[in-house]
């Protein structure tokens, strides 16, 4: 009878101090995170608005067609590197060709190959601008540039 109370207890122990490691290992996940994020410090308030920036395409593309997406998203990528990184600012690449995209055409009212810039507010659609003017500065890389992150700035004023 000695030798099974003293194997009971020692279950009796083993299963203590399992449900305590398990408790303080929960207690250290729960209360004192040490991830990388966790270090860094939190934004001041969190950004109401961010910017979608969608070219959208057909299967077949132009030289010119494939010189605006280029040139538009290099000028996204240049001027908001942060912006982009954190998801204030996305660029998303849409082929209108693909039936799931066919709805983006009445939405937007497309009748061409084209740059939508998308305010998002709130996580809804506040306002969009179809940036057709940039086909009229297709041949001045620089200029179109300018126009496309001019644009992304004004809609990222407004928080």
């Amino acid at each position: 009878m000695k030798a099974a109370s003293l194997i009971r207890l020692v279950l009796l122990l083993f299963v203590a101090i399992s449900i305590g490691a398990i408790g303080v290992q929960e207690f250290h996940a729960r209360y004192l995170p040490l991830s990388a994020t966790a270090a860094q410090p939190a934004p001041p308030f969190p950004r109401r608005t961010r910017v979608v920036a969608y070219f959208f395409h057909a299967n077949r593309r132009c030289a010119p067609c494939v010189q605006y997406e280029e040139t538009a998203h290099e000028a996204i990528q240049e001027a908001f590197p942060d912006e982009l990184q954190q998801g204030i600012v996305q660029w998303k690449s849409i082929n209108l060709a693909s039936a799931e995209n066919r709805h983006f055409a009445t939405e937007y009212q497309l009748y061409s190959r084209t740059l939508v810039l998308v305010k998002v507010r709130d996580g809804r659609q506040a306002a969009y601008n179809n940036l057709m003017d940039g086909w009229q500065l297709i041949e001045d890389r620089a200029a179109l540039k300018r126009y496309v992150q001019s644009e992304v700035r004004d809609y990222l004023k407004e928080n």
